[in-house]
């Protein structure tokens, strides 16, 4: 008789953004997501641009880094929800193929890189070798 091991899989919240919102996270440049929906869901949450609208300058279809989503708030006038993040962490990008609203991916996937706290030159390296590549 044989014994199937089976191993346990974690998941992580992901959510796609299309790929100019997407790069715009990835820098840290942009620390609000507006949605017309909310979630109860906090924590770490995955952020992959969409396979389209392919903009030149940005990476389409990929996961790109994770952040911490800690609060959404409602703002009337535009009858938007605004999803707060922050703590940026660039990962190594993999091909995603995203769906709508919050989903679900395999967290073995998931490797961060070792930007912060590092010379400006060294993490131009891991730009180059990682990103740049897959820009359109």
């Amino acid at each position: 008789m044989y014994t199937t091991i089976r191993k346990e899989v974690n998941y992580l919240k992901a959510l796609s953004l299309k790929p100019q919102w997407a790069h715009l996270v990835l820098i840290d440049e942009k620390d609000v997501e507006y949605r017309t929906w909310q979630t109860k869901y906090r924590g770490d949450l995955l952020i992959c641009s969409s396979q389209a609208p392919k903009k030149k300058g940005t990476i389409a279809g990929h996961a790109l880094c994770v952040v911490n989503l800690y609060d959404i708030t409602y703002d009337e006038r535009e009858d938007i929800y605004e999803w707060h993040i922050k703590d940026v962490r660039p990962i190594k990008p993999f091909p995603v193929k995203g769906k709508l609203n919050i989903y679900e991916i395999d967290d073995s996937l998931i490797e961060y890189l070792p930007l912060e706290d590092l010379p400006e030159d060294e993490a131009q390296e891991i730009y180059e070798k990682y990103y740049q590549p897959l820009l359109t």
